[in-house]
């Protein structure tokens, strides 16, 4: 109802859970994290490594959100921000190419299978003592 009222639909496609889903994820223009979220976003994480553009909300504690750098935030609940957001990725191909570039770069840099596994086990241990 949402798209036809800001008359999205020609613009936008809804999807749901697709496998192979990095596949979906890699043929996107844009991926959209609509809320905030308390625990880090893996869909996030994965529309990133394929180089995909992110728009997410603001708020939550996900570090892979960095603004204008590695994605586009809009105001949560906030039709207006979040249609200008979108829009602007839209229409500035070359800023949602190089949004997607260098969150890219940031996950290749910070976030490697060792690098989670490490932070994964120190977070354990932490929590032991």
């Amino acid at each position: 109802q949402l798209l036809t009222a800001l008359d999205l639909l020609h613009t936008v496609t809804m999807v749901s859970r697709l496998k192979p889903w990095r596949l979906v994820l890699s043929a996107a223009d844009v991926f959209i994290r609509p809320q905030p979220r308390s625990v880090f976003a893996t869909s996030v994480l994965e529309a990133m490594s394929v180089g995909t553009a992110v728009a997410g909300c603001s708020g939550g504690v996900d570090d892979l959100i960095i603004e204008d750098k590695t994605a586009v935030i809009f105001k949560p609940d906030d039709e207006l921000s979040i249609m200008r957001t979108l829009q602007r990725l839209l229409d500035k191909r070359e800023l949602a190419r190089q949004i997607a570039h260098n969150a890219r770069r940031r996950l290749i840099e910070n976030y490697s299978a060792g690098d989670m596994i490490s932070a994964t086990i120190e977070v354990y241990n932490n929590s032991q003592r």
